[in-house]
């Protein structure tokens, strides 16, 4: 009795001990010129007369939110400020406290910015950027934000002339890390958003009317997701692109590293055609590497220049289910999905390309530096292909022969409007899934590569398709999942040689195979000494030998040829599906 009596008094001495969690409190600043009431002490009957006030009031801490009064709040600058926990600080009612701009300037950490209208009323107030942070900055999120880059009246940007684009600022600039950028809109800016610090998050932002390159980032473990970039303008002779990233200058073999380009829609005009100021840009641009642990998947880039999505110099790269068209709607080689070596000669490495619908391709499978071109497709009839390519409308029509044709050991788990993966007898080529139900934030969910040092990003399953002579990937599995080997049959030319890979299909959630003779997935393969070339193959069943037919398109000189091997052997595994529990 006395051990109990004992154990219950310290508890209570424990518990009156502990330090206790300060609620959170929500605090109340005027707009300029607003004639103090009383003396200012945070309260909405005497709220404190600016931004600076409250933070050195020593009042206000971690945790706390100090809401914006309507009205007009100048530029805001702040420095040497830091806090354990976020202070966020939003408008009141709506978006209706407003900025000229905000600069974040030395020593700042933990801010958040929300639901605030920022754009010039004074041109005298610009600067190069309408929200910048400083390196030293950390933990600075910007969520809601209304950024125009000329004045309250940017939407009509397609009104203006070359002369009233002189001088507009840049969007966005974050320097520091852990840096958020989240559902923003950006309206007639130069660059849109640009993020140099390392472990920023770049997701649901619009980006309509830009001047410069719609989004850069330079740090290490950065992720673009969800973002929409529509109307690149042609106000100079820069190269504009809808994302650019390169690695720092001047440092021997540098990298940009862990870089995710994720479900962003690219569409680089969509208003009229004899604009004068219509842009023809590059999508996705990743010109000076190293890059390294890259991975751009679900995309949808509509551009007119060649550069669809090009990497120079890649390590451990996944570029799947992508859809990269041409914006005018011309059938050609523009634009195309690359792989090149770095700019110094260097080969690309431990490169995945699959499950992508493109205009051409450039870049072959290659053993010797583990690269896979591989279950790609090349769009000759665009009009044929997409819903609507006139509203810029790239959903597969059910002739596109994109639908249920891709590899699903490739296949990310959900498409671009986060619909989820596969709808039918199996997942669809490019970024779109045909019949799916996109989720309500139009987002592709998080969906992170299992990445190691030696071996391909890849999800769910292990294949290893050593007997081809291709790359062997090894994919890291789900606990209980199974291994597929799929051999596959070398094909003996002159001067070349191929493989032909039956891709295995499933049917329902037992992996069933369905043995229907059907049109197989498309292949990018490449000859040795010849042109990259597009093989399509009819198998009868999942397993047995008999005839191939092939039709072959040389992806260069678009010659089409059809051909039937015979005593062709095949074997198609069933691969148990495991879930994905994140």
């Amino acid at each position: 009795m006395k051990l109990r009596f004992l154990m219950f008094a310290f508890a209570i001495l424990a518990a009156v001990a502990a330090p206790r969690a300060q609620a959170a409190t929500e605090y109340y600043v005027a707009p300029l010129g607003t004639a103090p009431s009383g003396t200012p002490d945070g309260s909405e009957t005497h709220p404190w007369l600016s931004i600076g006030d409250a933070i050195s009031s020593g009042t206000v801490v971690g945790g706390d939110t100090l809401l914006l009064l309507d009205g007009d709040f100048g530029i805001l600058k702040i420095s040497g400020e830091s806090f354990d926990t976020p202070i966020i600080i939003q408008s009141l009612n709506g978006k209706l406290a407003h900025f000229e701009r905000i600069n974040i300037g030395r020593n700042v950490g933990n801010l958040t910015f929300k639901n605030l209208s920022i754009w010039l009323s004074n041109a005298a107030n610009a600067d190069s950027e309408m929200v910048y942070s400083h390196p030293s900055s950390s933990n600075i999120t910007l969520e809601n934000l209304v950024i125009r880059g000329a004045g309250k009246n940017s939407q009509n940007y397609l009104s203006w002339g070359l002369g009233a684009w002189a001088n507009i600022p840049n969007g966005i600039r974050l320097s520091g890390a852990n840096s958020i950028v989240r559902n923003n809109s950006l309206t007639a800016v130069g660059a849109g958003i640009t993020t140099t610090g390392n472990d920023a998050l770049v997701v649901g932002n619009t980006i309509e009317g830009y001047a410069a390159d719609g989004m850069r980032g330079f740090g290490e473990r950065s992720i673009f997701r969800g973002n929409k970039l529509l109307n690149c303008m042609e106000v100079s002779n820069n190269h504009d692109d809808g994302f650019q990233s390169w690695a720092p200058k001047g440092v021997a073999n540098a990298s940009v590293k862990g870089l995710v380009i994720e479900g962003n829609s690219f569409i680089e005009w969509a208003a009229d055609e004899n604009h004068p100021l219509r842009c023809e840009e590059q999508g996705i641009g990743l010109f000076d590497g190293f890059y390294e642990n890259l991975t751009i998947r679900n995309n949808l880039v509509s551009v007119s220049q060649f550069h669809g999505i090009s990497v120079y110099g890649g390590r451990n790269v996944v570029i799947v289910n992508n859809t990269v068209v041409n914006n005018r709607g011309i059938v050609g080689k523009a634009p195309w999905i690359g792989v090149f070596n770095h700019k110094d000669g260097t080969p690309s490495e431990n490169v995945l390309v699959a499950n992508n619908v493109a205009m051409k391709f450039v870049g072959a499978s290659n053993a010797a530096h583990n690269i896979v071109f591989s279950d790609n497709s090349v769009i000759f009839d665009p009009e044929g292909a997409f819903k609507d390519i006139q509203a810029r409308d790239y959903h597969p029509t059910e002739n596109s022969g994109f639908i249920d044709t891709a590899n699903s050991n490739f296949s990310p788990s959900h498409d671009i409007e986060g619909s989820a993966r596969p709808v039918g007898n199996g997942p669809d080529k490019g970024a779109f899934e045909f019949g799916g139900t996109p989720n309500a934030g139009g987002n592709t969910p998080n969906e992170v590569s299992h990445q190691t040092q030696g071996s391909m990003p890849m999800k769910r399953e292990v294949i290893n398709n050593g007997s081809s002579g291709a790359m062997p990937v090894e994919q890291h599995a789900e606990q209980g999942s199974t291994l597929a080997i799929i051999p596959i049959r070398r094909q003996t030319e002159r001067r070349s040689s191929q493989s032909i890979v039956p891709i295995k299909r499933q049917t329902d959630q037992n992996s069933a195979i369905d043995n229907t003779p059907r049109r197989q997935p498309t292949v990018q393969i490449h000859a040795h000494g010849t042109a990259p070339i597009r093989e399509e193959t009819v198998l009868g069943g999942s397993q047995g030998v008999g005839q191939i037919q092939q039709r072959i398109v040389d992806v260069t000189t678009e010659r089409k040829s059809t051909r039937v091997i015979s005593g062709a052997k095949w074997l198609v595994v069933p691969t148990r599906k495991t879930q994905n529990s994140r």
